[in-house]
């Protein structure tokens, strides 16, 4: 017998507009072919139609024959057949086009597969379950989501994005932001629309490099009480001992430099110096970066300062600790970079140093090395396909050890999600852990991390600040932006946990306002893709 594996929706939060599902797993030898519905739209709108899908991923390669039928609560209305077949020629395995410098070669998608589309509108607001029987030799399953029509938007057209209604956070809520979404400068977007397009973000596939863009984040950002945004910057290979040259900066020098609302947010960086250029020397440190990141970044007025000090991340304190030559070395290069911050008429420099890790001995590294706080990228810790329990716990394990610890103030990350199946398809990464928290888990783990540090000194990094993981790594599986597959809900807990805001409030998007889509590069990249990979 074949075996369908599904990917059940749970309850939506208010406001929201989209389902939430656990990726389905397939066990081992099984034959199977994986469910999953979404919809196009990132909010569903009362008295607009509305399109919603059924993805198919043949993962034996059977290419089934298949009936697939439609049932609508009470309050929606099918606007065409409610039942729909998959024939064995509809299954199709594609190229998948992977950019970069220089792009890779294309590749097929893994699994054949089929989508099956419905139309479908509401008269009001309402809310209700969706199901979608599957039916074929050997195969009588069910799908199911949850989904919300909220209130009739009237479209009115706007000149630009709507300027950002600011809320006030009770701290410092800063969000990791990885610029990686310039068509052709990284991997790039067709793996995504082939092997996951639930996850297309409300901006489609968009260029992070627009002005335009960037306003639309600053303004879903500042509006759930976010205060600034934490940018992954990185020089570019081999210009090590050289004056600065970088790579994937477009989000902070095209995007947040250039945007109408760049004022309403604070940014930050975070120097990612793994896999990429780091210094050649000291000198190479304060004559180069240090000089770089004081002229382009610390003298910026929305440049994040917490007591008149410039806010700093290192990412990889071993590759740091190896271009200087030890611990003390390190110490002494930070603090020359606080002198001269000193020097340029700040009060100094606070230097974060990044670990997920969950032993003391590399905390005990950043403090000998003299960081001033550590910090989490991610948690890839949590067990696979962890519970939202499991993976609270977990998640609060890690926070209440280094608190425990007491070797350096840890400034708590808040995760919701770790899924990097797509790089793993792709491009060739080990297979790692995956999970992924409900919206309501999500907000458990951020109220359970307040209230860890609410007893920490007030002038402490950690009871002043909380980083959330991720923005929109949509290819590594952690991304909080507003997409089909989670609107706003995640965005909504943080304006619930971390503001006094109402809790009620109406989030646009852009074809609300006759906006976007952005994705013209991306259709320009594809197609320049296709035609040399023909050629």
């Amino acid at each position: 017998m074949t075996r369908i594996i599904v990917s059940t929706a749970l309850p939506c939060l208010l406001f929201a507009a989209i389902f939430f599902a656990m990726p389905a797993a397939v066990a081992k030898g099984e034959e199977s072919v994986f469910a999953r519905l979404f919809w196009d739209a990132t909010l569903l709108r009362a008295a607009r139609e509305e399109t919603l899908y059924l993805y198919l991923e043949d993962r034996q390669h059977l290419h089934p024959e298949l009936t697939v039928e439609l049932l609508l609560p009470e309050g929606l209305k099918l606007l065409d057949d409610a039942t729909k077949t998959v024939s064995s020629t509809d299954w199709k395995q594609e190229k998948v086009y992977i950019g970069g410098k220089p792009p890779r070669p294309p590749v097929e998608e893994p699994y054949p597969t089929a989508q099956v589309a419905w139309h479908i509108q509401s008269d009001s607001s309402c809310s209700g379950v969706i199901t979608v029987n599957i039916a074929g030799a050997g195969i009588n399953e069910t799908c199911r989501l949850t989904a919300r029509f909220t209130e009739a938007l009237e479209v009115t057209k706007a000149d630009y994005v709507p300027e950002p209604q600011s809320v006030d956070s009770d701290r410092y809520v800063g969000m990791i932001y990885c610029p990686l979404w310039k068509p052709g400068d990284h991997y790039g977007w067709h793996m995504l629309e082939k092997s996951a397009p639930w996850r297309k973000p409300a901006l489609g596939w968009y260029d992070e490099s627009l002005p335009e863009v960037t306003d639309w984040e600053i303004k879903w950002n500042v509006e759930h009480g976010v205060d600034f945004i934490f940018y992954c910057w990185y020089r570019n290979y081999g210009n090590e001992g050289k004056p600065v040259e970088q790579m994937l900066s477009h989000g902070i020098h095209d995007g947040l430099f250039n945007a109408r609302y760049g004022d309403k947010i604070k940014f930050c960086i975070m120097w990612t110096n793994n896999d990429y250029s780091g210094i050649a020397s000291i000198e190479d440190l304060m004559d180069n970066l240090m000089s770089y990141w004081m002229e382009n970044y610390f003298k910026r007025s929305n440049y994040l300062l917490i007591d008149n000090k410039p806010v700093l991340a290192v990412y990889d304190i071993r590759r740091l600790i190896k271009d200087l030559g030890s611990n003390e070395a390190v110490k002494a290069a930070l603090d020359l970079m606080r002198e001269k911050c000193k020097a340029e008429g700040f009060d100094g420099l606070w230097i974060l140093g990044e670990s997920r890790h969950w032993w003391p001995e590399y905390l005990e590294t950043m403090a000998a090395c003299g960081f001033d706080a550590s910090f989490a990228y991610c948690w890839n810790n949590v067990p696979d396909q962890a519970s939202d329990e499991e993976a609270h716990d977990t998640i609060l394990s890690n926070l209440q050890k280094r608190k425990e610890w007491n070797l350096l103030p840890d400034i708590p990350t808040v995760s919701a999600m770790w899924n990097p199946n797509l790089w793993e398809q792709y491009v060739g990464n080990k297979v790692s852990t995956h999970y992924h928290i409900s919206p309501e888990g999500f907000e458990r783990v951020c109220r359970s991390a307040k209230t860890l540090t609410d007893d920490l000194p007030e002038n402490s990094l950690a009871r002043r600040m909380v980083l959330v993981d991720d923005w929109n790594e949509w290819g590594e599986g952690h991304y909080l932006a507003p997409c089909r597959e989670h609107g706003f809900e995640y965005l909504d807990v943080l304006r619930r946990v971390f503001t006094d805001a109402p809790e009620a409030h109406t989030d646009l998007i852009p074809e609300d306002v006759g906006l976007g889509p952005y994705d013209a590069a991306y259709l320009e990249w594809l197609k320049t893709m296709r035609i040399n990979s023909e050629k």
